[in-house]
């Protein structure tokens, strides 16, 4: 079936009056309790309380100095393009702060760049410090047209104490805040969308050793001024090896959190797909994802009751059902990217 370009997805057609699934236990957290969504602005913290990883440390919380990790950081350990001095780095503009990690504008020989900096303040737990090497240590290893390029690494200079990733600036920042501005368009644009994003997971699913995302949502999808989509924030990214299971822990977001990511099952790449498929939701409700109800009870209809995000009438049919098929509920019934970008309706 051909759809019309003239479908228009405007932002006042996403409205709080989606229906959602009632609520049927008493022991979940009430809407009054819910986590806001609103992102960490253009690159999500996935550190932030909109976001869950329930890994468990073995032992006692370890404790370091500012001084000890950032004298643990050598220059020999990365390449020579990969460690940027800070003091090229200029024009210093705050843009938000995470529950780690604080997000600057600066300049970088003459280019916009974004730094994603941790600030180790007295008695910082070394684990974070180490999650953002491991971001690092992913991203360095990167070239694809749709996933956000990695500049380098810095520390010392400006913010003596800190450590911070240097990106690629993206001016139209994320997609979850583009879905909620009143900008109106089509279906045309939303399959531009949907292809950038597939393309760049297919790449990272397609790595060797594949990557799995686990943090799939809009806010980690960045724009630039031509509305090319670009994946980012792979704080809670992991390979999967031959033979070695990644570590299966409930973690991501619960809105787009696959049922057996929130269950703590055993699961594959397709965990991403679910996400995906949320995001697609995202595009044409121009809405949150089960407004006004908590993370918890998210969680728990999810994982246990097959919930999903409402779908309203006059929504064109074969978006609908790619949707529905995302987000099925065995894992193996949902296409893999490449198959996506042969699925996506002209």
């Amino acid at each position: 079936m051909e759809i019309s370009s003239d479908f228009l997805v405007d932002r006042q057609a996403s409205s709080s009056d989606i229906p959602v699934f009632t609520d049927s236990s008493s022991l979940l957290l009430s809407s009054s309790a819910t986590v806001s969504q609103r992102p960490f602005p253009s690159y999500m913290d996935a550190s932030s309380p909109a976001s869950i990883n329930n890994n468990p440390r073995a032992g006692s919380p370890i404790y370091v100095s500012p001084k000890e990790l950032c004298g643990s950081l050598r220059s020999e350990d990365f390449c020579s393009s990969e460690k940027i001095d800070p003091e090229e780095l200029t024009d210093f503009e705050l843009l938000g702060r995470g529950s780690v990690c604080v997000l600057y504008n600066a300049m970088w020989k003459g280019s916009h760049v974004v730094i994603k900096r941790l600030p180790l303040a007295p008695r910082q737990q070394s684990e974070q410090f180490n999650d953002l090497l491991k971001e690092a240590n992913i991203m360095r290893g990167l070239r694809h047209p749709n996933v956000l390029q990695y500049l380098g690494i810095c520390w010392g200079g400006p913010f003596p104490s800190d450590v911070g990733l240097v990106m690629e600036y993206m001016s139209r920042g994320s997609l979850y805040e583009w879905i909620h501005s009143p900008v109106q368009f089509d279906v045309r644009t939303i399959r531009r969308i949907c292809e950038d994003t597939a393309k760049g997971m297919w790449y990272l699913h397609s790595r060797v050793p594949p990557i799995i995302h686990r943090d799939l949502k809009s806010h980690n999808l960045l724009l630039d001024e031509n509305l090319k989509v670009k994946v980012c924030d792979f704080g809670l990214s992991c390979y999967v090896r031959p033979g070695v299971s990644p570590e299966m822990t409930a973690c991501g977001t619960p809105s787009w959190s696959a049922p057996e990511v929130l269950r703590s099952e055993s699961y594959t790449m397709k965990a991403d797909v679910y996400s995906f498929g949320v995001v697609l939701w995202e595009l044409f409700a121009r809405g949150d994802p089960y407004p006004g109800l908590g993370p918890m009870k998210i969680a728990f209809e999810v994982s246990t009751m097959s919930a999903r995000p409402a779908l309203q009438q006059g929504w064109p049919l074969q978006w609908t059902q790619l949707m529905e098929l995302c987000w099925s509920e065995n894992p193996a019934q949902r296409p893999d990217f490449k198959e996506l970008l042969e699925l996506f309706p002209q």
